[in-house]
């Protein structure tokens, strides 16, 4: 629980270099992808189209709807007791 809390807050950090972003992004999809469902698919969709746009060199201000989305979405999945008992 602890390390979801960690991933979380490290999705909601503001002002990360490109790389660090990239770093969280990584650990959060490879947490989601330990599940199969459609809540951790979009949230993975949605992972790989940030990193895309990141790679594009997109500014922060082009992403703010999507990290939101992200964020709600891994707000999901750590409240979920089948993924965080």
């Amino acid at each position: 629980a602890k390390e979801l809390l960690e991933l979380y807050h490290g999705l909601k950090a503001a002002g990360t270099s490109v790389d660090e972003r990239l770093d969280v992004l990584l650990h959060v999809k490879w947490t989601a992808k330990e599940f199969d469902c459609d809540l951790t698919r979009d949230l993975v969709d949605l992972i790989d189209r940030e990193a895309d746009l990141l790679n594009r060199g997109r500014s922060e201000k082009a992403m703010v709807g999507l990290r939101k989305r992200i964020c709600t979405l891994f707000l999901q999945f750590i409240e979920t007791p089948d993924f965080n008992p």
